[in-house]
């Protein structure tokens, strides 16, 4: 390894405020990809993608929140609706989609608002590089959370979420730290109530996505416990507040589904799923009977089984890299084992220089970071085993998250050349993937 004061490799040759240029116009690049997906592809033609479709289609003239015994209301084969979800997303979307239909002569517009998300994401990382120096390259790691905007998901809004989140954590001048970090005041008040709301809607997400919550929760805790240059007991009240402020927010959500059904949602949800699900995915179906991933748990199948002959961590890797339609599109073996060596690099100097500062504090921050990321793929490893056997790559785009996080744990790893130029290597190849692999086989 060549050394540079000290570290592995040179530092400041290739800084990410260079390499930020670069890192831009790989992105731009990515979002004119998404774009022409997201205009071209047929309806359906990504996963889950119809239900996401009616359900955003059905706020094209709707204007009150669905009740899901509503007849126009859209069901699936499975006996689910997307409909029974807590979050905002489909109906935002289906405002944004008849707006656009008024504009654009095309089928697809549903899927505009994630294409939306997507140029804010970019624009914010291209905007803030100097505040919050590790959207960039945390937006390089996977064509995953590209193709996630170009169509029909509302994962596309969870994982918008999480970046923010990430946003308001990393950058000092964000209204999260604004609120933490000054007096109270009418605009601190707005800040905190703001946060709030950010946390309140990623509290509605898909339960994937909860490691975000628990991930800034740790990092303020270790900001309490360990910043002795705050008043703790001022910092202490302001997050009790705002975790107040998040549920109160969640429960008046909560209460519009207690308007609607009263406390009997869970039952509803059950017999409608009885009523509308084929055979296979009736919940009054034997186990044995239903779909063949479904339940394996029930079905006495080992954990061992799902990690070794299901290849449960080599079907997500590969999908978590590129896979795309019903993933049936996915990468060369080539491509998929330089993207697991560049993985491990990154990781690897991360690890490095978390070490090698000898602080505390960065030790645990690192360790807890870890233990996010296992969270996260325990939570996939559970849903394969006893809900449905779905080894995907959108499942783990959480771990994004807190591995981004990593990159500010000493201020080093961004200035690293060898860290940047991988980065740039990992966005090339994402970019391929997405455009000769994703693109290629999508638009027809």
């Amino acid at each position: 390894m060549a050394k540079g004061n000290g570290t592995i490799g040179k530092t400041n040759r290739f800084p990410v405020e260079t390499a930020g240029i670069f890192f831009a116009a790989i992105l731009a690049a990515a979002f004119i990809v998404a774009s022409l997906i997201s205009i071209f592809s047929g309806i359906n033609a990504h996963p889950d993608e119809q239900e996401t479709y009616k359900a955003i289609q059905y706020y094209y003239t709707h204007w009150n929140i669905a009740d899901i015994r509503d007849p126009l209301v859209y069901f699936s084969i499975y006996g689910t609706t997307r409909m029974a979800e807590l979050n905002p997303y489909y109906y935002i979307a289906g405002k944004v989609g008849v707006l656009f239909s008024w504009v654009l002569n095309y089928q697809t517009e549903f899927r505009i608002f994630n294409l939306l998300l997507l140029a804010f994401i970019i624009g914010l990382a291209a905007c803030r590089n100097k505040k919050a120096r590790i959207l960039l390259p945390m937006l390089m790691l996977t064509p995953q959370a590209w193709y996630l905007y170009s169509y029909g998901t509302s994962d596309a809004w969870d994982l918008f979420l999480s970046i923010l989140i990430l946003y308001q954590i990393v950058n000092p001048d964000s209204m999260l730290n604004k609120y933490l970090g000054t007096s109270i005041s009418k605009k601190s008040f707005l800040f905190g109530l703001l946060a709030s709301l950010l946390f309140a809607l990623q509290l509605m997400s898909k339960p994937n996505y909860f490691v975000t919550l628990v991930m800034a929760f740790i990092i303020l805790l270790i900001r309490l416990v360990s910043d002795d240059k705050i008043n703790k007991k001022e910092f202490f009240i302001k997050c009790l507040a705002l975790l107040l402020c998040t549920f109160a927010i969640f429960g008046i959500r909560k209460g519009v589904d207690l308007a609607q059904y009263g406390f009997n949602k869970a039952q509803i949800v059950q017999e409608l799923k009885e009523e509308k699900a084929d055979k296979a995915f009736k919940p009054s179906t034997p186990v044995n009977e239903k779909w063949s991933t479904m339940q394996l748990h029930d079905r006495n199948v080992s954990l061992k089984t799902i990690l070794t002959e299901k290849q449960f961590f080599q079907k997500s890797f590969v999908s978590f890299i590129g896979s795309y339609g019903y993933l049936q599109y996915m990468g060369p073996a080539a491509y998929i084992n330089l993207m697991l060596f560049l993985y491990l690099a990154l990781y690897a100097i991360i690890f490095y220089y978390c070490v090698k500062s000898r602080n505390r504090r960065v030790i645990i921050e690192f360790i807890a970071m870890n233990a996010i990321l296992l969270l996260s793929v325990g939570l996939s490893v559970y849903n394969s085993w006893f809900v449905d056997f779905q080894p995907q790559g959108r499942y783990l785009l959480p771990m994004l998250i807190p591995f981004a996080y990593c990159f500010t744990l000493d201020k080093r790893i961004l200035k690293n050349t060898a860290f940047n130029a991988i980065i740039l290597i990992t966005g090339l190849m994402s970019l391929y993937s997405f455009i000769f692999i994703g693109s290629v086989n999508l638009i027809k």
